[in-house]
């Protein structure tokens, strides 16, 4: 090549070698060019949120515009005194994000709350506040209102365009309507809430929150009217047809028009007694559980503790229009024991008059219950689940579960990963998991654990099993939610070593918040941890109190399977 030309293209040819050699280098080693680049974590919290509300914590994960999927994310939550009050694991997804939802207690501490997150060894720190609800914020529409009706709740936030939350209390405390939107350019918002036939009577509580400002309002609910009821909400008055006396010969009553009957055959009573049928109001006794659904109308059959020699029948009547979403072979009998809990009476029914009966040797209150379809968790027929992507990052774990039978699904399709996990739910888990065999006989261990509820079977085989123990007073608080020491100590149980965790409970646990490890828990969660089933979160705390997700009581649950 002739020199004239590498003279002429000598500088252009430079600049040229000089951008190939820089180009190639970034092509060849990208890490440790860009390794200055460090992950970062935005953090989106609530400015205001009022007690007995739920809230979620979100954000998202990411190096420079690259998203950190699939990365372990730990958040904590103190109160306003500084206190953990509790702490959590997720996981971001493809894009990067994440988001938690927690719930306060109705007696959360005012003041100024802190979110820690911590995740890829990056960390961010927001407060919140937790405050008594301003006045005037929202109002309920008509402050007295009867079953059936509906309730408006309204007002007006400081700040327009911007999502308001609403909860509704009963009277006794539970949640019965959550529902969220968007306010008007102008702050206003209405929400709209129709009292079921069976609401509980007495006085609502409405929370509202958004803007940063959160609202109460309140409501009372009382019985619809109805021609001749004469006793309002304490029940129907009795009719003279619904009284009689029965001696030893024996004899039937029946009464508001057939719908309940008793046949007292002879040789059941010494003497004679006024045997009375009345119609209870569902709102005075104890509510049935979540999952039955009452089919007809409570009965009280007095007097209270009348005993007989022979078992006497009671015959009550079931509304067939509620048979949507009910197995109607559930249906059964069901009557009130004196801790107020609803217990099954082995029942007949009679499809063909739409009746339920059952033999009873005393008289107390009775209803008609049925099991609906949606109990707690139903098994899919086939793995795969509409809120469940493959790349969750517990997939292959619910998945081996779900063909171990041990976990399923519901039956609108979903897996619900995110739901948080109860005491009784665990212990189903964990008495399938170990193939124990249900226990559907016998008294209750737990006074709060009827033969009516749905967890009664597990819960009795575990107890059997010495897997629980419960609280003092003999009752087992099925439907709280568990903590991680909780589950650490079943599962110590399961492994059949609780003596060694007597033993362990003097070693350290090198996490921040070691000291909120309840001493009676101290020795399983040290066997927990070594065992590799309890691990920690990325800014070193154990979260002993924390409660864990499905999805996270199934990783539980597998790591608890390799070792066992």
């Amino acid at each position: 090549m002739p020199r004239i030309e590498l003279k002429k293209f000598t500088c252009l040819g430079s600049f040229v070698f000089l951008f190939i050699l820089c180009f190639s280098l970034v092509l060849a080693a990208p890490v440790s060019l860009f390794a200055a680049q460090e992950p970062e974590l935005t953090l989106n919290v609530p400015a205001t949120v009022i007690p007995g509300s739920s809230f979620t914590v979100s954000g998202t994960l990411k190096t420079g515009e690259i998203p950190l999927a699939n990365k372990p994310v730990g958040i904590t939550i103190k109160d306003a005194r500084k206190t953990i009050f509790t702490a959590a694991e997720t996981k971001t997804s493809t894009d990067g994000a994440f988001a938690e939802e927690f719930t306060l207690p109705a007696d959360a501490p005012a003041g100024a709350w802190e979110i820690h997150v911590a995740g890829e060894g990056t960390y961010r720190m927001k407060t919140f506040s937790v405050g008594v609800p301003t006045t005037g914020v929202a109002t309920a529409s008509p402050a007295s209102l009867r079953r059936g009706e509906t309730v408006t709740i309204s007002g007006t936030l400081p700040q327009g365009n911007v999502e308001v939350g609403l909860t509704i209390y009963d009277p006794n405390g539970r949640v019965v309507f959550v529902d969220q939107k968007k306010a008007a350019a102008d702050g206003k918002y209405q929400f709209n809430y129709t009292l079921p036939a069976e609401a509980v009577l007495g006085a609502y509580k409405a929370l509202v929150a958004g803007a940063g400002t959160a609202g109460q309002a309140t409501f009372t609910v009382t019985a619809p009217s109805s021609p001749g009821s004469g006793g309002g909400g304490n029940g129907v008055t009795i009719p003279p047809s619904t009284k009689k006396d029965i001696g030893p010969a024996g004899g039937e009553l029946s009464a508001f028009e057939g719908k309940a009957k008793i046949t007292i055959p002879a040789g059941a009573l010494d003497k004679t007694i006024s045997i009375s049928l009345q119609k209870i109001d569902p709102a005075q006794v104890t509510p049935f559980p979540l999952t039955f659904k009452l089919m007809g109308e409570i009965y009280e059959i007095s007097p209270s503790g009348t005993r007989f020699a022979k078992p006497v029948t009671i015959t009550l009547k079931y509304d067939s229009t509620k048979l949507e979403g009910i197995q109607e072979d559930t249906l059964a009998i069901y009557y009130l024991d004196e801790q107020k809990n609803w217990v099954k009476l082995p029942s007949s029914v009679d499809k063909a008059n739409r009746t339920v009966s059952a033999q009873v040797d005393h008289f107390s209150k009775f209803a008609p219950l049925a099991a609906k379809k949606e109990i707690k968790e139903e098994v899919a027929p086939s793995f795969g689940f509409k809120d469940l992507a493959e790349n969750h990052w517990a997939w292959g774990e619910i998945k081996k579960l779900f063909a171990l039978k041990i976990i399923g699904g519901y039956p609108d399709g979903t897996f619900k990963p995110e739901n948080k996990v109860t005491r009784a739910e665990f212990a189903k888990i964990l008495v399938k998991a170990l193939g124990i065999p249900e226990e559907t006989t016998g008294n209750p261990t737990f006074k709060d654990v009827s033969s009516a509820v749905w967890y009664f079977s597990c819960v009795q085989a575990a107890a059997k099993a010495g897997l629980v123990k419960g609280y003092p007073g003999n009752e087992f608080h099925p439907e709280s939610l568990i903590t991680r020491e909780e589950m650490s100590v079943m599962l110590v149980r399961a492994l059949g070593r609780e003596k060694e965790g007597e033993e362990k409970a003097a070693e350290s646990l090198l996490f921040a918040d070691a000291p909120q490890v309840a001493a009676w828990a101290k020795g399983a969660v040290v066997i927990a941890v070594k065992e590799g089933l309890l691990r920690g979160y990325p800014d070193n705390t154990l979260g002993p109190q924390r409660n864990t997700t499905r999805a996270e009581t199934c990783a539980l649950i597998c790591r608890f399977l390799e070792r066992k």
